[in-house]
């Protein structure tokens, strides 16, 4: 899987341990290919019964069952890699 990294942050690391000019640096990782990312959220779903809630928009994503369940909110995108927490309301 790819990793993505700050092309400054990378340039200006290289340029101080190898002394190599940060023009040429920059020229050079401009023609690197690149992507168009976001940072990845964490959240879990809330369990109140019969529904699942997102704990990071809140939403409510449609009835709960365990061996069904996103692993991603359907509204926001969160990868819902928590555990899930009951809530008794």
């Amino acid at each position: 899987m790819p990793k993505y990294i700050e092309a400054v942050k990378a340039a200006e690391i290289i340029a101080e341990r190898t002394k190599f000019n940060m023009v040429y640096l920059v020229d050079w990782f401009c023609e690197i290919a690149s992507e168009d990312v976001k940072p990845v959220v964490h959240a879990h779903w809330i369990l109140r019964r019969p529904f699942a809630q997102c704990s990071e928009c809140k939403r409510f994503c449609g009835q709960w069952d365990y061996d069904s369940a996103d692993h991603f909110c359907r509204n926001c995108g969160a990868k819902m890699d928590e555990e899930p927490e009951a809530d008794e309301r």
